[in-house]
């Protein structure tokens, strides 16, 4: 399928080596079905290949921006804090850009093993709508939409389940109340029933209008310093102004059963669990 339209894609990368050559692959065949297309990928902590793979993919192609940002981690510890800062500078690089800035769609993605698969074909017609009834199209997962997080819908999920699960009643465990506020908003949506409209949601891919994007920000922790899922914030804007969130049964990425490192080698994990216990007691001495 040829789309007529121009796409960019935005990705944060961090320890992505073992998933990046399929779905760089994956992006530059979408890019090839699009009029044109440009690309920010920005890395930080990466102690794999992460970055080297970035920069021979920017090297091949220089349609966009690859950059690294070293030990972001020692200077911003809380994660999701990181995650909006780097979002928000995959934003400003793109309308920084007088080309990309100029683009219909902007697809922001995990680099990660969540990334199974992406449907080319789908995203391509998505793209093609002349005037899409939406600001952003997230995907779907075969087995079960996973990002409950990310996920605001007015009855299944109308808050932060994590918050829920963390101001627990006196008495429940950490594992009751998983069951309690984050099990029972699990979904399942057949790919043959039309878009299903949410407050917010991500599932590792959204397609989004960009040109509704504009001062649209990520935020990664509230008032009280306690994390939040980034991407809330940015759909809350998006909302404001009047913009319509769906996730797209048909858009199918993965399984939803994957995880963020799936496919990461034993001695990766390993490393990747020491500079975690690291960055904590970094974290911790911090306070």
């Amino acid at each position: 399928m040829k789309c007529g339209k121009r796409v960019v894609f935005a990705g944060l990368a961090r320890n992505c080596a073992h998933s990046l050559p399929a779905i760089l692959r994956s992006l530059e065949d979408i890019g090839s079905g699009a009029d044109d297309w440009g690309y920010v990928f920005l890395e930080n902590n990466s102690f794999d290949g992460t970055a080297r793979q970035l920069r021979s993919f920017h090297n091949r192609h220089h349609r966009g921006v690859m950059r690294s940002f070293g030990d972001l981690e020692s200077k911003v510890p809380k994660r999701t804090e990181r995650l909006a800062i780097l979002r928000n500078k995959c934003l400003d690089e793109i309308f920084a850009s007088e080309t990309m800035s100029a683009f219909e769609y902007v697809v922001i993605l995990d680099l990660d093993g969540v990334n199974e698969r992406i449907d080319k074909d789908r995203l391509l017609y998505l793209m093609e709508l002349d005037r899409p009834p939406w600001a952003a199209i997230f995907a779907n997962q075969s087995e079960s939409y996973y990002d409950l997080w990310a996920l605001r819908h007015p009855t299944i999920s109308p808050d932060d389940c994590l918050k829920r699960v963390r101001l627990r009643p006196a008495g429940m465990s950490e594992e009751e109340a998983v069951k309690a506020f984050v099990d029972t908003r699990k979904i399942s949506l057949d790919p043959s029933e039309g878009l299903f409209e949410v407050d917010s949601a991500f599932g590792g891919l959204g397609l989004y209008d960009l040109q509704a994007l504009p001062g649209c920000r990520y935020i990664g922790v509230d008032e009280e310093g306690h994390e939040i899922c980034e991407h809330v914030s940015l759909h809350a804007d998006l909302k404001e102004r009047g913009g319509r969130l769906y996730i797209d049964p048909a858009l199918i990425n993965g399984t939803g059963t994957s995880r963020h490192d799936a496919r990461l080698k034993l001695a990766a994990r390993l490393k990747r669990s020491f500079h975690k216990r690291r960055a904590r007691i970094r974290a911790m001495k911090a306070t």
